[in-house]
């Protein structure tokens, strides 16, 4: 299986992912101001202590990508794969920054909801990052060794 082309449609670009990934983050936000949404205990400073983890962390991995940044997991067809900086240590770090996000929100709105959406935030973005990688693979055959020396999401957690 190849790498879709650049001229391909945004579908075979993973568009599908985008979408989903934006109703997911859309619900994570608004959850907690929905009428039904059942409040439990706040742990105070925690919450706000991930969201602001979470943002810094995407900030420098956008920043590190640089022109290689794309809202599509299939590589842009004039990219170059990034291993320094936060990429030395994390092959994923937005997908890592909105999922510590997600978790932030939850500690600042615990509920049955927003737990159910937290977990589905990390289910979402393991998935993701396992079809990106399959691209990633195809496109950079020296990903492969970039994976063994690096993680996921968490440095010391594959």
């Amino acid at each position: 299986m190849e790498t879709p082309a650049k001229d391909d449609g945004f579908l075979k670009k993973g568009g599908v992912w985008v979408i989903l990934q934006g109703i997911l983050l859309v619900a994570v936000l608004i959850w907690h101001f929905m009428p039904f949404a059942s409040p439990a205990h706040q742990i105070p400073y925690f919450g706000p202590i991930l969201v602001i983890l979470g943002f810094i962390l995407i900030f420098v991995a956008c920043f590190q990508l640089g022109g290689n940044l794309s809202p599509m997991p299939v590589p842009k067809s004039n990219s170059e794969l990034q291993t320094s900086g936060i990429y030395a240590m994390v092959r994923h770090p937005i997908y890592a920054g909105l999922i510590l996000i997600a978790i932030g929100i939850y500690a600042l709105f615990p509920s049955f909801g927003q737990g159910y959406l937290t977990v589905a935030t990390m289910a979402f973005f393991g998935a993701k990052a396992t079809r990106e990688e399959r691209w990633m693979r195809q496109r950079f055959p020296e990903y492969v060794e970039y994976m063994d020396r690096s993680w996921r999401f968490i440095p010391f957690f594959s």
